[in-house]
């Protein structure tokens, strides 16, 4: 999804509403923080953290919204993708985090393909640049696909789990609509 990646967290101090650099504090300046309040997440957030007796449950998403990166979605009102959940620190599977989703009432990105062996699906870097071409259902060229495991694999050589963003060459071209 191309917008602007936005987290939100509980932990023993409280309620965090996060993008990649700073804290947002609800002063009514931050579209995401409105969004926020728009669709209860706190209140849901709390609900589950405390449910399951967590000490630490981090949500982050891609904020698309009329104003961010040219609005490619064609979106009337701000929206957030999630695409990472960890739970004390720990990122989450795909079944997880769906479940996760499901129950606190979030919008997932788009999962458009789950596979075992895309080795022999894409075995050049072209074929997985095609498959990462593509629209967004309203028409906006879309960035791009994130490959990863369905449960996380740590890697020592990037320390962290695996993940790899493919963005699209049509996307870099700039040739909108």
């Amino acid at each position: 999804m191309d917008g602007s990646s936005h987290s939100v967290a509980i932990d023993e101090e409280g309620f965090h509403v996060t993008g990649h650099n700073y804290e947002y504090k609800d002063d009514g300046k931050s579209a995401f923080y409105e969004l926020v309040k728009r669709d209860d997440i706190e209140e849901k957030m709390r609900k589950y953290y405390e449910e399951n007796g967590l000490n630490l449950l981090t949500i982050q998403g891609e904020l698309c919204a009329p104003g961010i990166q040219q609005n490619r979605l064609r979106l009337t009102r701000p929206e957030w993708y999630v695409f990472t959940i960890r739970i004390d620190g720990k990122r989450l599977g795909l079944r997880k985090m769906q479940e996760i989703c499901k129950a606190l009432e979030l919008q997932m990105v788009p999962v458009e393909e789950i596979g075992t062996d895309l080795p022999s699906k894409y075995p050049t870097v072209e074929a997985l640049l095609e498959r990462a071409d593509g629209e967004y259902p309203k028409g906006g060229k879309k960035e791009g696909i994130v490959i990863r495991p369905t449960e996380p694999i740590y890697n020592e050589r990037v320390s962290a789990a695996l993940s790899m963003k493919v963005v699209s060459n049509k996307y870099l071209l700039k040739n909108e609509d």
